[in-house]
C-alpha cells in the first residue's frame, strides 16, 4: 500500500543453476526480525545417460537489513518444497503429503531456526493415493492451524489443532457431506473465516467462495463475475506500517515505486489513469467501427 520495496541480495554463482527455488517470508515475536526462508532444489542428473539420480536439496535463510543468505542445517527429509506455507506462533508450517506413510506437517521455528515434523490430523491414508493428495490444503483459521481434507469424493472435513505443537489437540470441527447435495464443486478448498454462528466461509480452486452453515446444514455459493483467469484468495489486514521499522540496520535501501520527484512522473507510474483512457478511447473506435460495419 505505501509502494516501498526492497531487493534481496543475490544468489552465489554456485546456487544460480539450480532449478526452482521455494521461498516464504516469516518474523520472529522475539527478536522482532524478517527472515525469508527458501528452498532450493537442483536435479542431479547422469552425465551419460541424463536421467535423473537425486535431486539436492539446501534450505537457506536471509534476515531482511542484512547482505547475505545463511545455509540451514536440516535433515534431508525436511527438505521439501514449499506448500501451503503458513505462519503462526513464531514458525513457518508447511505441508508435506505422505511421509513415511503417513502426511505431516514441516514447522521451522523462525527464532530457533529449526526443523521439527509434526504428525497430520489422523484422517485415512489410504485414500490420498494418486491426484488426491493435491486435495488437502492446511491454514490458519480463526488462530488456530487447520488441515482441510476433500480427498474423499462427497465429503470435506476440517481439522484444527487446539494447541499448536501438541499433535492429539487435532479435533475435527467440520464434517461436511456433499455427495447428495447439488452444486458442490468437487476439488481443492481452503477454509478462510469461521463465525460465531458455526458457519465457515471457503475458498473453492474453481474462483469461487462457499458459504456453510452447519447448523441448518445450508450453503451459498459465490463466483466471482467475469473472472476468466484463475486466482487466489487470502485473509489480509492491511497495514500503513514503513518497511523503514520492520527492516533493521543500515544495509538495506527501501525504495519505493513512486517517483522521487512528484512533477515529473514516468507514464508506468500512473499507469491506471492511463489505462482507464487507453480503455475508453478502444471502447470508443470499437462502437464506431461496429456502426460502419453495420
Amino acid at each position: 500500500m505505501t509502494g516501498e520495496f526492497i531487493k534481496l541480495p543475490e544468489a552465489s554463482k554456485a546456487e544460480k543453476p539450480r532449478e526452482k527455488i521455494d521461498s516464504v517470508l516469516s518474523f520472529s515475536p522475539r527478536t522482532k526480525q524478517y527472515k525469508v526462508i527458501r528452498i532450493l532444489t537442483r536435479q542431479i542428473c547422469d552425465p551419460i545417460s541424463g536421467r535423473k539420480e537425486y535431486e539436492d536439496k539446501v534450505a537457506e535463510i536471509h534476515t531482511l537489513g542484512t547482505r547475505s543468505w545463511r545455509r540451514v542445517e536440516s535433515a534431508t527429509f525436511m527438505l521439501y518444497g514449499i506448500k501451503f506455507p503458513t505462519y503462526l506462533n513464531g514458525a513457518v508450517n508447511w505441508f508435506r503429503p505422505k511421509f513415511q506413510k503417513a502426511d505431516s506437517i514441516i514447522s521451522f521455528d523462525v527464532f530457533n531456526e529449526q526443523f521439527q515434523l509434526m504428525p497430520a490430523p489422523p484422517y485415512k491414508y489410504n485414500s490420498h493415493d494418486g491426484e488426491d493428495k493435491d486435495l488437502i490444503s492446511m491454514g490458519v483459521l480463526n488462530g488456530h492451524l487447520f488441515i482441510c481434507d476433500a480427498s474423499e469424493f462427497g465429503h470435506i472435513r476440517i481439522w484444527v489443532m487446539k494447541k499448536y505443537g501438541v499433535p492429539k489437540s487435532w479435533t475435527k470441527v467440520f464434517s461436511i457431506d456433499t455427495e447428495n447435495e447439488q452444486r458442490w464443486p468437487q476439488g481443492l478448498y481452503h477454509p478462510l473465516r469461521k463465525f460465531k454462528n458455526g458457519a465457515v466461509l471457503m475458498y473453492h480452486a474453481r474462483n469461487c467462495l462457499l458459504y456453510y452453515d452447519p447448523t441448518r446444514k445450508e450453503h451459498k455459493y459465490f463466483k466471482v463475475r467475469g473472472s476468466e483467469s484463475n486466482f487466489e484468495v487470502a485473509v489480509c489486514i492491511p497495514s500503513f506500517s514503513s518497511i523503514k521499522d520492520a527492516v533493521m540496520g543500515d544495509n538495506v535501501e527501501v525504495l519505493n515505486v513512486k517517483s522521487r520527484c512528484a512533477k515529473f512522473e514516468l507514464r508506468e507510474e500512473v499507469k491506471p489513469l492511463f489505462l482507464m483512457e487507453e480503455i475508453s478511447e478502444l471502447a470508443s473506435d470499437f462502437y464506431s467501427s461496429s456502426e460502419e460495419s453495420c
